[in-house]
């Protein structure tokens, strides 16, 4: 098996994991079947709650935090921020006061200072950073903390 193989295992069994999380919780989770040309629109898992009258937008990233290399960047977490934005107004529907959130799930600290910053401080819709570490079994995750929040003010519509 390549290393990008591994890779995109790596990947793909984090976002299993982070599903699961998201279901036990009383979510409604779709895998996002939209992808651009490198396979990766910066939104893998899109996620309901009735009960709560929100979507949720994940991006997840299993980064090791001890490689810098790793670290998100500020024009990485633009990028997916602006996929976002694009999926929130042209790829869903919903009620008028539902409340749609990006949320970037990770396992463990890997964000450039740039990066916290900027999702800290963009206000075109909510965004948060949530770390969900992977339990040493290997089969769930667990949250950390939530890392970073935009103004709860930011316009959600």
């Amino acid at each position: 098996m390549s290393i990008s193989a591994l890779y995109q295992d790596k990947g793909e069994q984090y976002e299993r994991l982070v599903a699961k999380y998201y279901r036990d919780r009383g979510y409604i989770v779709f895998k996002n079947s939209t992808k651009g040309k490198t396979g990766d629109c910066g939104l893998d898992l899109i996620a309901f709650s009735q009960k709560e009258d929100v979507t949720l937008l994940l991006q997840c990233k299993n980064q090791d935090s001890t490689k810098t290399a790793y670290y998100l960047k500020k024009d990485d977490v633009a990028n997916y921020i602006k996929k976002f934005d694009e999926h929130r107004k042209y790829n869903l529907t919903y009620p008028k006061d539902h409340c749609v959130r990006g949320v970037f799930v990770i396992a463990a600290k890997c964000l450039e200072k740039e990066a916290y910053m900027y999702i800290k401080n963009y206000k075109q819709m909510p965004i948060e950073i949530m770390i969900l570490a992977i339990a040493s079994d290997g089969e769930s995750v667990y949250r950390v903390n939530t890392q970073a929040k935009n103004s709860d003010k930011a316009n959600s519509q």
